[in-house]
């Protein structure tokens, strides 16, 4: 016998299949053979937004009021489902994505080419927006030979372009030579293109905010400079990849404690500087030839001392399996525990293989991340210590005061469980 869960997602696929072929049914004809009192809300939404998102593809423009209208009882739940609907609607415009492109390739963000960007798929608009610099007069070199070589040969100021090496929602890295002090860096090339004067200081600010930052544990960040409509970001050149790049490894629990019990102390470090991540993740985590890691990408940084308690438009912003619940809520009050709940979520990951949170698309994700509580990471390997556990769960509560109160307090207990001593964090409650 089909689960009830089971029983919802068939009814989705009817419901979706029945609009767009052209049938006038809606969400309420098919409640209407359940029990609604046994089926949870998040369920009932699921329905709801199958039905939305099906007329608005096939050139329907469903008013949200009318699902206020119909679903009264609901109206708080749906305010927060279409809000965060919009808003990655915007992100994934801006970014040339579609609501099916992986998850966790979405860059959240209300303005989303003012962002050092997350890894996504790459665009014409990256391209354009990169040959406007090289017309601009300020990169120079041998352009022709830029699309098909990857740039090589390009000047861009004083470094000159080896080889593209990533993409981002906003910006091209590219492994290049610095012609002045004859090095390797890896230069993010950020594109500004549609970006107004107050994005263009705020990112500028933000870059040099976190080019203040001296940690063994943190990339270097060499130059923050400008070049006709993009600015550049200069920075230490690492050979080892990301953690992203080894998505088949499930780290044992010694290795993934050690190294996020280095990653927690350079954050600790950045905090005391005034300086928040915001996109902590597997990706944003770089390793030497020796596997020793570095924090990299604090282009989301932002200084401390600027975070308004009452939270802002700008706060909404990260990759989405590893945002913390504040961060997808108008008003939700992002600070140092929203750094620890992304530790959390590259611990998580490294233990068990996958993020905590991974739905079909972006705004799936985003509600499981409000709404949901991660599996257990024993439930998906066993032989983790329970301890470990306890110290990974913690770090992902919903609420930020019952996560742990800093990174150096997360850093201190995944040492004394590394030291075989008793933590300091106890199991979640029922």
């Amino acid at each position: 016998m089909a689960s009830l869960e089971e029983t919802i997602r068939d009814l989705c696929h009817q419901i979706d299949r029945a609009i767009r072929q052209r049938e006038a049914r809606r969400v309420e004809d098919y409640l209407a053979t359940l029990d609604t009192e046994e089926i949870d809300t998040d369920l009932i939404l699921e329905l709801i937004y199958t039905e939305f998102v099906a007329r608005s593809e096939t050139g329907e423009s469903p008013a949200v009021e009318e699902y206020y209208r119909r679903f009264p009882h609901l109206k708080d739940d749906l305010q927060e489902l279409f809000f965060v609907h919009d808003l990655v609607a915007a992100s994934l415009r801006s970014s040339d994505l579609t609501a099916e492109d992986d998850e966790r390739d979405v860059l959240i963000s209300p303005e989303a080419t003012t962002q050092i960007g997350a890894a996504v798929p790459a665009s014409e608009t990256q391209t354009d927006s990169f040959a406007s610099a090289i017309q601009s007069g300020e990169v120079v070199g041998n352009t022709a030979d830029s699309e098909e070589r990857g740039c090589s040969g390009t000047i861009l100021g004083h470094y000159e372009l080896l080889e593209e090496i990533g993409r981002g929602a906003t910006a091209v890295v590219f492994k290049a030579r610095d012609l002045r002090l004859k090095r390797c860096v890896a230069l993010k090339v950020i594109h500004q293109t549609s970006w107004d004067q107050a994005a263009r200081e705020r990112t500028l600010a933000e870059a040099q905010a976190a080019a203040s930052l001296r940690h063994p544990h943190i990339v270097q960040i060499y130059e923050v400079g400008e070049a006709g409509e993009a600015c550049f970001v200069a920075m230490e050149y690492l050979e080892g990849g990301s953690l992203a790049d080894r998505p088949d490894r499930v780290w044992s629990p010694r290795e993934a404690a050690r190294l996020v019990e280095r990653i927690a102390r350079a954050v600790q470090y950045a905090h005391e500087h005034q300086v928040l991540h915001r996109d902590l993740k597997p990706a944003n985590v770089l390793l030497d030839l020796d596997g020793s890691p570095k924090i990299a990408d604090f282009g989301l940084a932002k200084r401390l001392d600027e975070v308004s308690p009452y939270g802002s438009q700008d706060d909404f912003l990260g990759t989405p399996s590893y945002m913390a619940p504040e961060q997808t809520m108008s008003g939700g009050n992002v600070g140092p525990a929203t750094d620890v709940y992304g530790l959390g979520a590259i611990l998580y990951e490294l233990l068990t293989g996958c993020p905590p949170f991974a739905g079909k698309n972006a705004i799936e994700t985003l509600l499981q991340v409000r709404n949901q509580d991660p599996v257990p990471p024993s439930r998906l390997q066993p032989y983790i210590h329970r301890d470990l556990v306890t110290i990974c769960l913690k770090c992902l509560e919903k609420a930020p005061e019952r996560r742990y109160p800093s990174a150096a307090a997360l850093a201190d207990d995944l040492q004394r469980f590394l030291e075989g001593h008793v933590i300091l964090a106890r199991p979640a409650g029922p």
